[in-house]
Parts: C-alpha cells; structure tokens; sequence
C-alpha cells in the first residue's frame, strides 16, 4: 500500500455501509426524495411562465400604466415562485435528516451498533 492509500484499518477511513438489498433501497429512496424536490421546486416557475405567455398572448394592454401593473404583479408572483422552490429545499432536507436519523439509528457512524 502506498503512501497515499487509505486502508480499512485506516481510523479515517470511511465505514463500510454494507453491500446489501437494504442499502440499495435506502439510496433508491434518497435519490427519490432528490427528485421529487426538483419537481416540486420547479412546478410553480413553469407555471409562471406560463401564465405570463397566456397573458402577453391575450392581453387586452392600453397603455404604458397597464405594462406597469402587469409587470409588478408578475414580478411579486415570480419572486413568490422562487421562494417556494428555495424552501422547498429546506424542507425537504429536514426531512432527509430526519428520515436517516429514524430509520438508520441502529449505526452511531463508525459501524458500530
């Protein structure tokens, strides 16, 4: 083993998570917690834009005070849309934290019961 080579007796070394069904299915449902994140965070801007292309489309704009409006309006919704995707991702990590502190209590991290 060279100098730069950690082994598993190594204290540093990270431990073994196991190999097995349980340790796939725990990282399946993480990654589904990732994605379903993702999904949700990014829903209420696809709605903003496209609301805004059925507004643009079927506006019925008169003068220069109605761009105005319009476009305070549309800026307070997309700040709004930008700061549920923002917590969503609170949230759902504090639910991760959470999920990894009930379900894999039986570990302390160093692979020890």
């Amino acid at each position: 083993m060279s100098l730069g080579e950690v082994g598993p007796e190594h204290p540093g070394a990270a431990p073994d998570r196991g190999r097995g069904l349980s340790s796939l299915a725990w990282g399946l449902l993480l990654n589904g917690v990732l994605v379903a994140a993702f999904v949700v965070g990014a829903i209420p801007i696809v709605a903003i834009v496209r609301g805004f292309v059925d507004l643009v489309r079927e506006s019925q704009i008169k003068s220069g005070a109605d761009w105005f409006a319009y476009g305070f309006a549309f800026a307070g919704l997309f700040l709004g849309a930008v700061f549920f995707a923002y917590a969503v991702n609170y949230y759902l990590s504090t639910a991760m934290v959470l999920l990894t502190t009930l379900v894999g209590a039986s570990r302390n991290g160093n692979s020890h019961a």
